[in-house]
């Protein structure tokens, strides 16, 4: 679901937003490893607060959408419908990448 995951790498923090609901509503969410999670957990006295948030973090009806959408994807298989869709885009972006531009076609003119 996320470029860090077909390249194989684990972010210590990631930022998630508007294909969480599918983009039917606001949502956003911020996600660390459990150490960085720790480091900002505290008592209020401390100020070991991570002050970053989102504008759309907590509406609870954005949180069930964001649910509904992620069974889709699961009951649809939709992450396992994409290789061959990939591969279509590919081969039809390949396909006009050899169209005449505007210069090239203006230049002719």
């Amino acid at each position: 679901m996320f470029a860090c995951e077909q390249e194989q790498v684990a972010p210590d923090i990631l930022c998630v937003a508007k294909g969480l609901t599918g983009g039917y509503l606001p949502l956003a969410a911020t996600l660390t490893t459990d150490a960085i999670f720790a480091a900002f957990l505290g008592r209020p006295e401390e100020r070991k607060t991570f002050y970053h948030g989102h504008t759309y973090t907590g509406n609870p009806l954005g949180a069930a959408v964001a649910l509904a959408n992620l069974r889709l994807f699961e009951s649809h298989g939709l992450l396992a419908a994409l290789p061959a869709k990939i591969d279509l885009l590919r081969r039809h972006l390949e396909r006009i990448a050899t169209l005449p531009t505007w210069e090239t076609s203006a230049r002719r003119a």
